[in-house]
């Protein structure tokens, strides 16, 4: 496999081949505007950049480990490690794709949307790997409390976008999970029967006698 190129669906090997171990040290986000972070080019970067340090700190990892049983060690090192670089690598890819939508999207009202939802998707993202970020000094503190800053803001721009964007994706009642928000419109009927038929609505809860309040009689 020397000097050849994997084939992958996702292009998995291609991404691995141009990790750089000698970079590791050296890695920082390549901006302090908070701003920037909502570029597609810096959020890959960064996405890359993550996915370098993670990789690399988890092959150390493994082979601290490997000193005793190799099944073993490849547990150990599983937990805080390589099941990070997975979940990482499997956000990479989503933020990919939002971009490829973007960019085919014709409809400047959907594109807009899409934009938003991916921002927020991606700030999300980094507000997960908060303790990588800050623990390899990738992030500075001052860069993390505006991601915290700038999510806010964004739940306040997409709150409009929220119902199309669900009717957009259209999932199934029984997987929405909302009584509020069932396909059939019928708002207060459907949150009144899920009221209704709630466990335990018309019975008396076990601990009532403990709640309440002893009658006490008046010395008058």
């Amino acid at each position: 496999m020397s000097g050849k190129e994997v084939q992958s669906p996702l292009g998995t090997g291609s991404f691995l081949s141009r990790f750089d171990a000698e970079k590791i040290s050296t890695l920082k986000v390549r901006t302090e505007n908070p701003k920037d972070l909502l570029d597609c080019k810096v959020q890959l970067e960064i996405f890359e950049d993550l996915l370098n340090l993670t990789a690399h700190t988890s092959f150390l990892q493994l082979q601290n480990n490997l000193t005793g049983e190799p099944l073993k060690a490849w547990n150990e090192t599983q937990v805080f490690f390589l099941q990070n670089v997975a979940h990482l690598y499997s956000q990479y890819i989503v933020i990919q794709r939002f971009h490829q939508g973007i960019v085919e999207c014709e409809d400047l009202a959907c594109k807009e949307a899409l934009i938003r939802l991916k921002n927020l998707y991606f700030l999300d993202c980094l507000q997960q790997s908060q303790a990588v970020l800050l623990e390899s000094k990738y992030f500075t503190p001052e860069l993390t409390k505006a991601v915290k800053t700038m999510l806010l803001g964004l739940l306040r721009e997409i709150k409009n976008d929220v119902a199309t964007l669900v009717d957009a994706i259209a999932p199934p009642d029984a997987i929405l999970g909302s009584a509020i928000g069932l396909s059939n419109g019928r708002v207060y009927e459907n949150f009144y029967s899920a009221v209704l038929t709630g466990p335990n609505v018309f019975t008396r809860a076990d601990y009532w006698k403990e709640i309440r309040a002893p009658l006490k009689t008046s010395k008058l």
